[in-house]
């Protein structure tokens, strides 16, 4: 049975299957990457390797709104390569049936390369 953790960013809840899912953490101080896109909130060196911070939220074009509560981040991979995705919150992990259906279940590669 497919296991999805629960995490919220923009107002919204989303869940992300935990099989591509390496870690959860806090924000750490990104380096900025010049001409990388807005939702590129820099790289981090991590587990011997730079992984790139993504911003969940200014993916979604809410960037404006206050954060729920302290930010969390997912690392997880996606076409080999690992990601930071910068989330408002990170909730449980649930089981399949158990997901909800205001939960809008996604994969690291859409918020990593979906518009």
């Amino acid at each position: 049975m497919d296991k999805y953790l629960i995490f919220f960013a923009a107002g919204r809840t989303f869940g992300l299957d935990v099989a591509h899912i390496k870690e959860v953490g806090i924000p750490a101080c990104p380096v900025r990457v010049p001409g990388a896109p807005d939702h590129v909130r820099g790289v981090i060196y991590r587990g011997g390797r730079v992984v790139p911070l993504i911003d969940f939220r200014m993916k979604l074009d809410a960037a404006e709104e206050p954060r729920e509560q302290c930010a969390g981040v997912i690392y997880a991979t996606a076409n080999g390569e690992r990601f930071g995705i910068i989330v408002d919150r990170i909730g449980d992990i649930v089981a399949g049936p158990d997901v909800g259906e205001t939960t809008c279940i996604t994969t690291v590669e859409d918020i990593v390369f979906g518009n």
